[in-house]
């Protein structure tokens, strides 16, 4: 069976950017690995874009 791919994203400029990151990593370290490709990718508040490796949102 092939995976589906799934971009996370989470962060943004408003006051609820930290409950966006952490729900993201929430769901980052529960999704279903055997179903979901992820790629996690962050607003920034300065509106820039980070993606992360799944290494570093896993701890």
């Amino acid at each position: 069976m092939n995976k589906l791919m799934v971009g996370l994203l989470m962060g943004g400029t408003s006051s609820e950017r930290g409950v966006s990151l952490s729900t993201g990593k929430e769901l980052f370290a529960n999704i279903n690995r055997k179903r979901f490709d992820v790629t996690c990718v962050e607003w920034n508040a300065d509106n820039s874009w980070a993606e992360y490796s799944p290494n570093s949102l896993s701890s």
